[in-house]
């Protein structure tokens, strides 16, 4: 859950909405990385307030297109190894 209120969850149980770190740990990238990204304009994102908002549908679509035929699922079982 989040420290806001209640965590948006999808019917298999994950995430929809993740805040930075967690978009970082599940992409295997580094916060730093993540606002970076943010920063350029070069992941997809959302604001509410000061606060960064990635929605888990638009990584995976953003990962699909920056990595022709890396999936999420892929990414998030190479970090568990």
């Amino acid at each position: 859950m989040s420290k806001r209120g209640v965590a948006a969850v999808g019917s298999s149980g994950e995430k929809l909405t993740l805040d930075v770190a967690e978009a970082a740990c599940l992409l295997g990238f580094t916060e730093k990385r993540i606002r970076h990204l943010v920063a350029q304009r070069r992941i997809p994102h959302r604001r509410q307030g000061s606060r960064i908002v990635l929605l888990r549908s638009e990584l995976e679509k953003w990962l699909e297109s920056s990595l022709p035929g890396v999936t999420l699922e892929e990414v998030t079982r190479r970090g568990e190894r």
